[in-house]
């Protein structure tokens, strides 16, 4: 394996909280405050039906892009005209924003990014909308020489599209990044496609898919990358 120049991390779930209990409160957030007549979980459920359909198709090869937003938008549409709901669909993405960015850090986090700084270029890869990305980057300092959002790369990991405009940002090939995220699906299978080394963090110990790509590494929390990278 090639000496690891740069380390490219995921944000939600892997370098901050995003866990379902965030996302269960964000819908009750959404219910309370335009007194809609169902609970956050009900909502949440029947708008996941829908969210889930473009989430199923948005890494694959000739999908048409589309943001978090339209998508979002697409699926409150269709959800509140299903329930016959006057809910709003533009407050509903909104608060979702706005939770969003509010996501703490994991606790290791700040401190971890710290402690390879000074070894290898640090950048950030996330499937999310620069709305809700550039202010959680913003609260964790100034670690990243990049970041690529789905949307700056108008397409979503797996991808190797969005793989290869990390390694044209970083000027380093492949084989010399090493990727961190949270799924495996999009945080080592893509990755590994592309010829970089994936670790995978598994703070939850979730079962490998024998389907997909293995990682190089698994770990449960952030302060193992330093190891990984000596």
């Amino acid at each position: 394996m090639a000496k690891i120049k740069a380390v490219v991390f995921d944000m939600f779930n892997t370098l901050v909280e995003d866990g379902d209990n965030y996302w269960e409160r964000t819908f009750e957030h959404i219910v309370q405050h335009q007194g809609l007549n169902l609970s956050g979980e009900a909502l949440r459920r029947e708008w996941r039906l829908i969210d889930e359909q473009y989430r199923s198709k948005r890494g694959l090869d000739g999908w048409p892009f589309h943001t978090y937003r339209d998508c979002w938008q697409k699926s409150f549409e269709t959800v509140y005209s299903n329930i016959g709901s006057d809910g709003n669909v533009e407050t509903s993405i909104g608060i979702i924003i706005s939770d969003m960015v509010q996501r703490p850090l994991f606790p290791e986090t700040v401190a971890a990014l710290r402690s390879i700084c000074d070894k290898v270029t640090i950048s950030l890869l996330s499937n999310a909308d620069d709305a809700f990305l550039i202010p959680v980057v913003d609260r964790i300092g100034q670690f990243f020489d990049y970041v690529i959002s789905s949307e700056s790369s108008r397409c979503y990991k797996p991808s190797a599209q969005i793989f290869n405009d990390v390694t044209e940002k970083l000027r380093v090939r492949p084989d010399q990044i090493l990727y961190v995220g949270d799924r495996q699906w999009e945080d080592v299978h893509g990755p590994k496609l592309f010829g970089m080394a994936a670790a995978w963090i598994n703070r939850d110990h979730i079962s490998k898919n024998p389907n997909l790509y293995e990682p190089d590494h698994i770990i449960t929390n952030l302060y193992e990358v330093k190891e990984l990278i000596n």
